[in-house]
Parts: structure tokens; C-alpha cells; sequence
């Protein structure tokens, strides 16, 4: 193109399904120790509370795309690409409820990057880009605050939602160079903004533990992501460090639910600024792999992260889950091209951490094991050391 070298791509995607959801409760009991459901089975239908619920869902989802990378000098290279997403999302209540609904959303994605060589061994670059999230069947089905959703009650209605929009500026160095004989190192450090509108949350409701899917506004995550790669013949090592800023950037109202530092109207107040639940400030990961012989192998894995918000918590007013590591190791032994034996070691140091927070009610439900608990924050245990033993047969 013009006398230079390009490299052109375009097509056409389609990703189309045809879904149904069953739901449906019964009145019964579950057994203390091995937590069996005990009849007597009658359906509960509690019209806007509890009701059996059955709908169809219909979506296709349509992409038009085309990106040229278009290379100025040997050095400089500028990529521009595009993309129109079309979404349809039909769903169909097949008990005559409030779930019917058909949605549409459509938008075009720009994208624009420049790369430059600075030497052999680095590279530079920098680039904007847009993309779009169409609203789940799930989301869609689960959207108003006077019919808000849980396990018990399932999908409720099927109010609209607008589709999410990113912007993302970014910009880094990466390159590749051999520091020794038979070594390579490849490394890659960039920055990135990443700005949301019309981001979608699961908030809570004034019904206690219930929640609906609602836009919020603008929500911003941007960070650092950095990574070091070192290869020889027998030996492969890598860290990637990963910071993160997740925040609201827009402030709203949600009830508290459980969380105990709600205000005098049950409420907690999400300012801009405020950091997402779930989402850690620092991530860190580490892995060695060595080649004992040709055909043995061994390695280690670590992850560590600090604590996260609990869900419940979005206005950050209580304690963060423990930050916490994990130690793996692994080998394998190619006994021949067709058969791998391999072993797994999970958690080696046995260490205690949770994956999940969140908030639950003490008086709601009776606790055997802490019949008088107050406390109504709930973690999710992470699985304890476990060893893996196993035979991998290829052809």
C-alpha cells in the first residue's frame, strides 16, 4: 500500500444461541451432616416473591472488522483497526410472566497504535482503542430494584439495560535480547487506562440479600503490568507483577444489606474513587521450570496477592480480605511421545486464605456451628494442600 508494507485483515463473526432456564422451589428440609433434601416437595409460588420460572432465550451476536498494520519505515509501524458489533437478545417468558423482552444494541470500536523499534532488543508503543459489552440474558432478566433477584426467587423481569462501553489509552516498552549463549530474555512493561461508561453492578436491594443488575455509571481501572521471561535449553523462569487501580468513578446509593456499617437508613454511599470489591491492588506471580532429564520434569508455581474489598462493601467501610500466597509444584515424565505421567502438589505450604468475602445474615438462617454468631461477614475458603497423581495419553 503506497509502495509500503501492510498486512491487512478483515472478516465477518457470528456467535448465535438458543438457551432455556428451569426454576423452581420446594418446601422441604436438608439433612444436618450429608445436607439431603427431605420432602414433603410441595412447589412454592409466591407471585412476585417466589414463583417457578421458565424462559427461552434467543441471542446473536454480529461482528464486522478490519485492522491494517501499515509499516511507515523499517522502525515505525501504525496499526488502525475497526469493528461493528450488532446484538440481539430475545427473551421469552414461557409462563406468561414479566421476563418477555427483545433488545437490541449496536456500536462501532475504533482502534489506533503506533510501534517503534528503538534498537533491536526494544520496542516502544502506545495506542487507543473502544470496545462494547452487550447486557447478559441473565443481567437483563435481573434489572429492577423493585423486583430484585436471589437463588430462591430466580429471574423476576426484564427492564433494560444500556451496553458498556471501554476506552483504553495504553503504552510500554517490550523487547527480546540474549544476554548469553543458548539464554533468552524477554521482558515488557505498560501503562494503562482503561475508563468505563454505563459499567453494570450487581447492587444491592432494599429487600434484604437480594440484588439487581443496574448501570452505575463510569467505572476506571488502570495499572501497571510488567513481566520477565528467562529461557535456556533446560531451564524456563518467569515473574509478571500486575498493578491495579480499580475504581467508581461515579457515586451512587445502594442499600446495605448485611453490611454492618450501613447508616441510619440502611444505605451505604459509594463515592468516586472508592476501589471495586474482588479486585487486588498488587498481583505477583513466579514460575521455574527445569528439565531434569529430556524427559523428566520439574517446576514451581507462586501467586501471592494483598486483600480485596468484600462484595457487599463497595464503599470500602470495613476490613479488606487477608492478602495471602500460594505455593504449587509439579512434574512430569514423558515416558513415551504418546504418555506423560505427571504429579501435582497444590497449596504445599497448607496456607489458610479465601478467595471470595462477602456479607450474610446471623438470624436468618439458624448456625449449628455458631448458634449465637454476630459477626455477618462470610469468606470462601481456598482448598487446602491436595496431591495429584495422574497419566496423560495423547494420539
Amino acid at each position: 500500500m503506497f509502495g509500503l508494507k501492510n498486512h491487512l485483515v478483515a472478516g465477518v463473526s457470528f456467535d448465535g444461541a438458543q438457551t432455556e432456564f428451569d426454576g423452581v422451589s420446594y418446601i422441604g428440609g436438608i439433612t444436618p451432616y450429608s445436607r439431603v433434601f427431605v420432602g414433603p416437595g410441595v412447589v412454592i409460588d409466591e407471585p412476585g416473591v417466589n414463583s417457578p420460572v421458565r424462559v427461552a432465550v434467543s441471542d446473536a451476536y454480529l461482528g464486522v472488522y478490519a485492522t491494517d498494520t501499515l509499516e511507515l519505515t523499517s522502525r515505525l509501524a501504525v496499526t488502525l483497526a475497526g469493528r461493528f458489533n450488532a446484538a440481539q437478545i430475545d427473551l421469552t417468558d414461557q409462563n406468561g410472566g414479566d421476563l418477555t423482552g427483545n433488545h437490541s444494541y449496536t456500536h462501532f470500536n475504533p482502534s489506533a497504535g503506533l510501534t517503534y523499534k528503538l534498537t533491536p532488543w526494544l520496542t516502544a508503543y502506545g495506542g487507543y482503542s473502544e470496545a462494547n459489552r452487550a447486557p447478559t440474558p441473565a443481567e437483563l432478566s435481573c434489572a429492577s430494584p423493585a423486583d430484585s433477584c436471589s437463588l430462591a426467587n430466580f429471574f423476576v423481569g426484564d427492564p433494560d439495560l444500556k451496553q458498556v462501553v471501554a476506552h483504553t489509552w495504553e503504552a510500554g516498552l517490550r523487547g527480546t535480547f540474549v544476554p548469553l549463549d543458548g539464554t533468552r530474555l524477554t521482558y515488557n512493561v505498560g501503562l494503562y487506562r482503561t475508563t468505563l461508561d454505563d459499567d453494570i453492578a450487581f447492587v444491592n436491594s432494599t429487600t434484604l440479600d437480594r440484588a439487581y443488575f443496574t448501570n452505575i455509571g463510569q467505572t476506571q481501572r488502570q495499572g501497571i503490568d510488567a513481566g520477565l521471561q528467562f529461557k535456556t535449553s533446560r531451564l524456563s523462569a518467569y515473574v509478571n507483577y500486575s498493578y491495579i487501580d480499580a475504581t467508581y468513578q461515579s457515586g451512587f446509593v445502594e442499600a446495605a444489606g448485611s453490611n454492618p456499617q450501613a447508616d441510619a437508613n440502611g444505605n451505604i454511599t459509594i463515592r468516586p474513587g472508592d476501589r471495586m470489591p474482588g479486585v487486588p491492588a498488587n498481583l505477583v506471580k513466579l514460575g521455574v521450570e527445569y528439565k531434569v532429564t529430556d524427559a523428566w520434569t520439574v517446576g514451581t508455581t507462586l501467586v501471592a496477592q494483598s486483600g480485596t474489598y468484600l462484595f457487599g462493601d463497595e464503599a470500602n467501610l470495613n476490613p479488606r480480605l487477608p492478602s495471602y500466597y500460594v505455593l504449587n509444584l509439579n512434574t512430569s515424565y514423558q515416558v513415551t511421545p504418546n504418555l506423560q505421567l505427571f504429579g501435582l502438589v497444590q497449596n504445599l505450604t497448607n496456607e489458610k486464605y479465601y478467595t471470595y468475602g462477602t456479607f450474610s445474615p446471623t438470624t436468618s438462617v439458624f448456625l449449628a456451628q455458631a448458634p449465637n454468631a454476630t459477626n455477618p461477614r462470610s469468606y470462601s475458603p481456598a482448598a487446602p494442600i491436595g496431591g495429584f497423581a495422574g497419566m496423560r495419553v495423547t494420539f
